[in-house]
């Protein structure tokens, strides 16, 4: 590997950060319509079960990412989209 193939790599890289955001982006747009829901419908915008539904998905997963490290990236994704919902 030289420094062409390091800035190529790092270009991929930069270009997958911004998918993320993307992705992250449209996650928060979603969440805001489901807090609508929530405070139309008087529900707790805090939902245990569905926090516990996701972190048992991430659990279960087959992947080469460090799950507890995965854990903790969505706990911080979904005190976001809490916050968020609770506007």
């Amino acid at each position: 590997m030289d420094e062409t193939d390091l800035a190529l790599l790092r270009e991929e890289i930069d270009s997958i950060d911004m998918e993320i955001v993307s992705l992250l982006e449209s996650r928060l747009l979603i969440s805001a319509e489901i807090g609508k829901f929530k405070k139309n419908n008087s529900r707790d915008f805090f939902d245990q079960e569905r926090h516990d539904q996701i972190m048992e998905k991430l659990a279960l997963l087959k992947t080469n990412y460090p799950i507890e490290d995965l854990k903790a990236v969505f706990s911080i994704i979904l005190k976001t989209s809490l916050k968020h919902q609770e506007k």
